[in-house]
This record gives structure tokens, sequence and C-alpha cells, in this order.
């Protein structure tokens, strides 16, 4: 398989997956300080190690693993501070999220890619440069000449508005 189709594949599955995994980081995380900067990390995560992946199991359930994964480091890492959520809680969490319908993730990529379809290119180039390419805001920054926030902040209004599309198609597509 060429690389462009492994991005793509990584992208469309990320994307398609991305609302239900930042849910689950929020719900294990309580530090709201921390939880951006752990997703971003588990994101990073993700993508190198996405070779391991087995598409024949659920790329929710993978992601949450990572996800799972980051957290415990993170805990470990600052183990003097204080975190609310017990192991078991967070394996119930993880548990619950697992519950995911296969039909419902094929749904979900599919609106995706619709919703894909309609952004302007400058939107979906700058989905590849994160997304495919794994650059950093700062290094889209320096491409771009745009200041890492800006970055940060059309990203996050990209993400919302995908969000939203899916939301819209998903709930077209419901009898």
């Amino acid at each position: 398989m060429s690389h462009r189709p492994v991005h793509t594949l990584f992208l469309r599955l990320y994307l398609s997956h991305e609302q239900d995994l930042r849910a689950f980081v929020t719900a294990v995380m309580p530090d709201a300080a921390v939880r951006e900067d752990l997703f971003q990390e588990v994101a990073a995560a993700l993508w190198r190690s996405f070779h391991t992946y087995d598409s024949s199991r659920s790329f929710g359930k993978w992601a949450r693993g990572v996800a799972m994964n980051k957290v415990r480091q993170h805990r470990r890492k600052l183990f003097r501070s204080p975190f609310t959520l017990p192991e078991q809680a967070m394996a119930a969490v993880a548990a619950e999220f697992d519950q995911e319908s296969d039909g419902d993730a094929i749904a979900r990529t599919e609106a995706l890619e619709a919703c894909m379809a309609e952004l302007p290119e400058k939107s979906s180039q700058l989905l590849d440069l994160r997304y495919r390419e794994s650059l950093s805001a700062t290094e889209i920054s320096e491409r771009t000449g745009k200041s890492p926030d800006a970055i940060y902040q059309t990203l996050s209004r990209l993400r919302r508005a995908l969000e939203v599309c899916i939301r819209r198609r998903l709930s077209l597509n419901t009898p």
C-alpha cells in the first residue's frame, strides 16, 4: 500500500472517531489544563502506531486503548498530582465507549467523507498538513506564515464544522 492511502485511511478513521475520542479523554482526565495537550499526544501516538492497527477491529476501541495508555503514562509522570478517577472507573468508561456499533462507525465515516468533500481547498490543505503529514501547529505556522495560535483556532473551527456537518448528515439518515 502506498504512503498516501495510509494517510487517507488514518485521516478518515481518526476524524470520524475524534469526537468520541475527545469525549473519552475528557471523561478520564479531569484536569482541563492538561487535557488538550494530552489529546494532542494521543493523536500523535495514534499516527505513530497506526501500522499496528488491525482493520478487522474497531478503530475507536483501539484508539481509546492508546488514549488510556497515554493517560496512564501521564499519571505516572505526575504521580503527585491528584487524579480523581481510579483505574477501575477509567476501564468502565472505556467499556461504555466500546459499546459503539460498527454500523455507526461506518455511517460516521461516510458522513465525514461527504463533509470533507465540501471543504474549501485551503481547509483541506490545512487538515492534510496536520493529519496526513503530522505537522505541529508550529511547523504549519512556518509553512503558511500564520501564527501557531491562528493554526490552532482554525483547526478547532474546522473540527467543529466537520462535527456539525457529520451530525447533520447522520440526523438526515435517521428514520
